[in-house]
């Protein structure tokens, strides 16, 4: 799938530890800009139940995570620190957990 920004939508799974892709379902997957990014990425949240998200490396490590406010409408994270390569992004809500990709150059 396609964003109306013109990025390809990728759906996240983990298993056994490690992270793969699935093209094939665009309901849980997440929006983030800029991507790639090389300082900070935006995450709409948008009317939402999230109540923490966590930033993986490809591999399935924990990089980051943090806490979402009730009326948060977006997260912005610093990237700065983080090593080049791809990343998985995880929204997790009482009834609903949403994914992406981030790419930090």
């Amino acid at each position: 799938a396609t964003s109306k920004y013109g990025t390809q939508l990728l759906e996240f799974k983990l298993l056994g530890g490690k992270a793969s892709v699935n093209n094939d379902k665009a309901a849980s997957l997440l929006m983030l800009f800029p991507n790639p990014v090389r300082q900070k990425v935006t995450i709409p949240l948008g009317i939402s139940a999230y109540s923490d998200a966590s930033i993986m490396s490809i591999d399935g490590k924990l990089v980051a995570s943090y806490a979402i406010d009730d009326l948060a409408e977006e997260l912005v994270v610093d990237v700065s620190t983080f090593a080049a390569g791809k990343y998985v992004v995880v929204l997790r809500g009482s009834s609903m957990t949403a994914l992406g990709q981030l790419i930090v150059r």
